[in-house]
Formats: structure tokens, C-alpha cells, sequence
């Protein structure tokens, strides 16, 4: 696994837009249609994909009755190419890409295996397929593509197989298969190694080298916040599995895979985002996905978190976009699908109410080491007059500032290294609505009643 340097962020990065706030991401460009069908949480979105091809770059999002291709070489202005619709409305829709070509499924309903051939693009894309013979509906897909394999879950079955490479307009079947836990909600494969999240079951870990003799190689039943075993994604290297129960309140787990037979996850291995505690804690973290040392992970209510797992003891979060005024947590609100792997480094995310964004990590510079940051907690968050703040550990200075969500500095202060381990901001001659503190690049939102 490649070593990431975590770097200092002394800049809280805000858009001019109410309620959007980030640390080291900013927005480079959005696309919505509010014309297209809600589901029964007012969301029109879900799903988001990515791919490149000839120095271009795209996005695929799903929404309740459509697929969508995007060029968005232009960051800053993408592009609609085309859109599909697959037949029947759903608040679920999975996409992958596999050579030039992109397969989509949906649950609760009878779609089937949708397939479209990229190569003409950026022109158009063509729907070459669609097949519902062997299923109608599935909750997720994955491509092992070093064996060429298209893997559908959530289905009428735990598992179906298809070999891509003699037509990828048409794969062959090569089963359907059972699975010691039963029903899969999502699976993460890799050289015929499965990490199957099975929900209340946990997760199982299988190798599915001959789909006739299927071995279980792990098995992960019980562990800290274990509830809703939602989904995964493994490093780079192989050792470090990154896994959400997808539940209020729940912390993401890291989890060392470099033995199947020895499974196990310790308090210290829990992370998560907190950015409106400790008034709310109950967070909602969705799926992840691995670059470099880096995991992405799509939040409800919390955007795109970004977090360093080198340390699997020790995670820190390195960067986040946030694009909703959130008082609270309740529902199912905010960013569905994060895809980190374009060439330029541009980040896809799919927000369920405003559609497709297109983020970048900002590029910084200066080394420090993890330490020289900053732990901090407040109370009262909402707060009323007066804000306080805890500090963990503090190293020479500290810097604290405030600023409303257009960025204006409204306070600021240094703190010299032991002074104190107590401070508190007057707030009470301030309107309401929402402000962002920021203590050495650490930032938390705040909410002024």
C-alpha cells in the first residue's frame, strides 16, 4: 500500500452556498434535473460510477428511473450525453464498468441486466442489452475483472456468475449459487477472493475460484457496533478491509484481513465522521472505496469523508465536502456513491436530492506529522451564548477561528501551548444559522439558535 503524507490544513474551505463546508475539497461542478420522479424520501438519486477512455473522462449516476452518462472531462461544466430509462421506478441502481462497457441493475423491479457500449463515446452510448431471463431484479454487481467475471447479488439467488470475455453483450451464465450466510447485500471481489456483507449475519470472506466447490475462508459474526453489515472495499495491498454497517449511529470498521482464520476488529479500529457532534452523533456512513492509503466514503448528511488508514489504529480524516444544512440525522439524506479513480484525480459523488458533483482534493503543501494536529471537542452544539471547547492535546499554538458559510473570518484568536485546556467564544450577539470553528485545520460545524 502506497504511504500517504498526512499534510497541514490551515484553511477552512467553504462555498458560497448555505450549509456546504469542506476541508481540503472543494466543488468543481454539479448537474441536477429536478423533473425527474422522487422516491418516498423525496431523493431522485442514487448510484454513482466513473470511467476514461482516450484522455476523456465520464460519470454514470442512476436515479429512481434512469441512467445517466456524463462527460465531465470539463470538471467545472459537465456534459449530458444521454440518459436511459430501464423500465420501472426504484430507489436502487448498482453500475460497473468492464472494458467498454457498463453493466446497471435495480432492485424492486424487473429490469434485469441493463448493458451499454461505451466506445463511441464521447458521442453517444448505445444500450445494447438488456436481460431479465435470469434475473429481474439485484441490489448490487461487482467485476472481478482479472478473471473476467460479472458477479450479481441480492438477487432471487445469494449469487450470480457470468462470464464476461466471450460476449460482453451477452455473458454467459456459470451459476447460481447458495452461500453459508445466506442473503448478500454487497460484495467487494477480487481474484476470486468474495468479502461478502451479509447483514445482521456479518461478514464472510469465500473464494470463488470454482463456483462448484465454494470455501468459506473467514467469517467475521460479531464485533464492536455490529449490526448491518452494508458494505466493503479492500487496500491496495490486501491487508486492510474497510467496511460500513449501514445504521445510525455506527462507526466504520477497519479490519486486518492478512488472516482469513483470525478475524477480529478492536475498539481502536472504529472511525467515523463527526461533524455535528456531540450535539448528534448518529451518522450514517455508506459505502467505501480504497485509493492509495486514502478511503472514500459516501455519508448520509456528511457528504464525502475522506480518511488516512496507514495506521489502522490511528485513521484520521484528511479532507470531506459537505453539502447540506443539517441540523440533525434524521433519514436518509446527503451522499449515496463516491468514485475517487479518474485519471486527473477529480472525485465523482452522487447526492441523493441534487445529483451528481464533481470534487477534487485540494493540493497543499508542508509535512507534518499527525501529531502536530489538533483534538478538540464543543458543547453546547446547538449553542445559544456561549460556545466552549475542550481541548485532547495541543502542541506550541494553537489557531482558532469562525467563520460564517461564506467564508468571511468573523473571530480569531492564537492560543499559546498550555495555557489553557478550556476556551470560549461569546456568540450570543451573533444570528443565527450555521458557522464552521476551526482550530489548526480541525474543523467542526456549529449550529446558532
Amino acid at each position: 500500500m502506497m504511504k500517504y503524507i498526512l499534510l497541514i490544513f490551515n484553511v477552512l474551505l467553504t462555498t458560497s452556498m448555505m450549509g456546504q463546508a469542506s476541508m481540503n475539497m472543494t466543488l468543481l461542478g454539479t448537474w441536477d434535473n429536478d423533473n425527474l420522479p422522487t422516491n418516498s424520501s423525496g431523493n431522485s438519486f442514487n448510484e454513482c460510477w466513473g470511467y476514461a477512455a482516450d484522455g476523456r473522462e465520464y460519470a454514470f449516476i442512476g436515479s429512481t428511473i434512469m441512467v445517466h452518462c456524463f462527460d465531465v472531462t470539463d470538471a467545472s461544466n459537465p456534459q449530458l450525453i444521454d440518459e436511459f430509462e430501464g423500465g420501472q421506478s426504484t430507489t436502487w441502481r448498482d453500475m460497473k464498468t468492464w472494458g467498454h462497457y457498463l453493466y446497471s441493475v435495480s432492485d424492486v423491479t424487473s429490469e434485469g441486466l441493463m448493458i451499454f457500449d461505451l466506445s463511441d463515446l464521447p458521442n453517444s452510448i448505445t444500450k445494447v442489452n438488456q436481460i431479465d431471463a435470469v434475473f429481474e431484479k439485484a441490489h448490487n454487481i461487482f467485476v472481478d475483472e482479472s478473471n473476467n467475471r460479472l458477479h450479481v447479488v441480492g438477487s432471487t439467488v445469494d449469487l450470480w456468475t457470468f462470464d464476461l470475455a466471450a460476449n460482453p453483450e451477452n455473458p454467459v451464465l456459470l451459476a447460481g449459487s447458495s452461500l453459508p450466510g445466506g442473503e448478500v447485500h454487497d460484495i467487494y471481489i477480487r481474484d476470486h477472493i468474495a468479502y461478502a456483507s451479509h447483514l445482521s449475519a456479518g461478514l464472510y470472506i469465500y473464494d470463488f475460484t470454482d463456483l462448484n466447490n465454494i470455501l468459506t475462508l473467514g467469517v467475521l459474526e460479531s464485533y464492536p457496533g455490529q449490526i448491518f453489515n452494508h458494505s466493503s472495499w479492500l487496500s491496495e495491498d490486501g491487508q486492510t478491509l474497510i467496511f460500513c454497517d449501514e445504521k445510525h449511529g455506527e462507526a466504520v470498521k477497519a479490519l486486518d484481513v492478512s488472516d482469513f482464520t483470525d478475524l477480529f476488529v478492536e475498539e481502536s479500529n472504529l472511525f467515523r465522521s463527526t461533524l455535528l457532534a456531540p450535539e448528534h452523533t448518529n451518522s450514517i456512513a455508506h459505502n467505501p472505496l480504497i485509493k492509495d492509503d486514502l478511503v472514500f466514503i459516501s455519508y448520509n448528511h456528511d457528504g464525502v469523508q475522506v480518511f488516512d488508514i496507514s495506521d489502522i489504529n490511528n485513521v484520521q480524516r484528511v479532507a470531506y465536502y459537505d453539502g447540506h444544512e443539517n441540523t440533525d440525522y434524521n433519514g436518509f439524506k446527503g451522499v449515496w456513491g463516491v468514485y475517487p479513480f479518474l485519471p486527473s484525480g477529480n472525485i465523482i459523488a452522487s447526492d441523493r436530492e441534487s445529483g451528481l458533483l464533481v470534487l477534487k482534493m485540494e493540493e497543499t503543501t508542508g509535512v507534518t506529522d499527525v501529531e502536530d494536529s489538533v483534538s478538540f471537542s464543543v458543547f453546547p452544539n446547538p449553542v445559544n451564548d456561549l460556545l466552549k471547547i475542550e481541548f485532547e492535546y495541543q502542541k506550541e499554538a494553537l489557531q482558532i477561528s469562525l467563520s460564517d458559510v461564506n467564508g468571511k473570518m468573523i473571530y480569531e484568536d492564537n492560543l499559546n501551548k498550555n495555557e489553557q485546556d478550556f476556551y470560549s467564544i461569546e456568540m450570543k450577539d451573533m444570528t443565527k444559522g450555521i458557522y464552521f470553528l476551526n482550530v489548526n485545520g480541525a474543523i467542526q460545524k456549529i449550529i446558532k439558535n
